[in-house]
């Protein structure tokens, strides 16, 4: 099984708990044209747009031992996430890919914590 590292936590400070219709949002794909680095640096400036979007909750930024990049986002709901992939923060992020390592998915009825303890393990 292939290790993951967090390499940043981004969360909105909300009092609600997680809702019963939450739902995960995962993106994962390989860098193209600059290091690992600099796209950490850069991954902070969509940072403030992402807060503002109805629904968000948190993110999580995970590198794994084979290069790939991954975004881990909880959502209020399923609608919420998959109304993400179409979103102007998402079409930024994704044109920082190499061609053929995008891929993503909703995993609807899930909460972050307990998804992202197994990646890490």
């Amino acid at each position: 099984m292939e290790k993951n590292q967090v390499i940043r936590d981004l969360k909105v400070n909300t009092k609600q708990s997680p809702e019963k219709t939450a739902a995960i949002f995962k993106v994962r794909f390989k860098f193209s044209g600059l290091p690992l680095g600099v796209n950490k640096r850069l991954s902070m400036i969509p940072a403030t747009f992402l807060m503002a979007k109805p629904g968000f909750r948190e993110k999580i930024w995970m590198v794994s031992e084979d290069g790939y990049f991954q975004g881990i986002y909880q959502w209020a709901t399923k609608e919420l996430a998959e109304a993400y992939s179409h979103s102007f923060i998402f079409k930024v992020m994704t044109k920082r890919s190499a061609e053929g390592t995008l891929s993503y998915e909703v995993i609807p009825d899930r909460v972050l914590p307990h998804y992202v303890k197994k990646l890490i393990k």
